[in-house]
């Protein structure tokens, strides 16, 4: 008999998998496959949110950029010579600091929207994605001052994002037709670890920021006092809805301050319960989609909806590639 032979006790009895540890839950939590049709969701929203941006940048490009604009090189250079702001600068990082060409300007916003046609399509596989990243990291650090709340936000969500491998987000079937979403990565992935790792990066992105901002929020004497509705909504200089006009009665503005800021952490506590994350998602969603309407911060709230759309327990709760063609 081989001595290096081993045998198998069949009384043996291989000892189970213990789900309750922290390390397999983190695992688990972090890594474990599954559908890809979540992200391709998300991600697809995330580009028609930053062709918006792009589309949107691209009407004021002689205002900001070019050499006679308020950011041109030379300002930006008097202003990079004081002491102030030198070490602001140094961590601005973009090709769009080497020209003052308009055309050049212009034709990198375009270059950025055709980038979120091609992912939303699933063309380019993940290299898309990151430049979608990187063109958009590109603009917002040459926009300065100039950029905003929303940009923060969209960088993070695209450096979740582009973790996933590439699917097509929009079918042929129509918007409202079920697959409302195909997963059709060419090497055949319906189910991988990385579409795990980028959706739990964009809800842990959603909670901690919604936390903060509720923090925030219960920070401030206008969110106690009932007036926290109306400042957001009282400065009426650029915006599309004046919403000051329809809540300035107290009796309309002070339940509004108070559900604001309570829906948001009851909508984040709810969104991470299986059986109530339903019920969660519409109430953070109601929150993004009256922040919008009060501050007229449209792509910041578009962005941090996304966000909040990620935050589930199980990322299988949408349908498979197969159940869709089963169906």
């Amino acid at each position: 008999m081989n001595p290096s032979h081993k045998t198998i006790d069949p009384q043996t009895t291989v000892r189970p998998i213990d789900h309750s540890t922290f390390s397999v839950q983190w695992n688990l939590f972090w890594f474990e496959p599954s559908s890809v049709r979540l992200v391709s969701q998300l991600r697809g929203l995330l580009c028609l949110v930053t062709a918006c941006y792009f589309l949107s940048s691209l009407t004021d490009v002689a205002t900001w950029y070019g050499s006679d604009g308020v950011l041109s090189r030379t300002q930006v250079a008097d202003w990079s010579s004081s002491q102030s702001e030198s070490g602001e600068l140094r961590w601005r990082m973009s090709p769009l600091f080497l020209t003052d060409h308009l055309m050049v300007f212009r034709g990198w916003a375009i270059i950025g929207v055709v980038l979120c046609v091609a992912v939303a399509i699933g063309r380019g596989g993940r290299w898309a994605s990151i430049a979608v990243w990187l063109t958009l990291i590109g603009w917002a650090n040459r926009s300065l001052f100039v950029a905003g709340i929303a940009e923060p936000l969209l960088s993070l969500s695209w450096l979740a994002a582009s973790i996933a491998p590439a699917s097509t987000a929009i079918t042929a079937n129509g918007l409202f037709a079920r697959p409302f979403f195909a997963v059709t990565d060419p090497r055949g992935l319906d189910r991988h670890w990385t579409a795990t790792l980028s959706a739990r990066l964009l809800a842990v992105q959603g909670t901690i920021i919604g936390l903060a901002t509720f923090s925030t929020m219960m920070a401030g004497r206008v969110w106690w006092n009932g007036l926290g509705s109306y400042a957001l909504a009282a400065p009426t200089q650029d915006r599309y809805f004046h919403a000051a006009n329809w809540i300035s009665p107290m009796m309309i503005h002070e339940p509004l301050t108070h559900l604001l800021l309570w829906i948001l952490p009851l909508g984040l506590f709810l969104a991470w319960q299986p059986r109530y994350e339903t019920i969660g998602r519409v109430l953070l969603v109601s929150w993004t989609i009256a922040i919008a309407v009060l501050t007229s911060h449209f792509l910041y709230a578009s962005t941090l909806g996304i966000m909040f759309l990620a935050i589930r327990r199980n990322l299988d709760s949408t349908p498979s590639l197969s159940d869709s063609c089963t169906e």
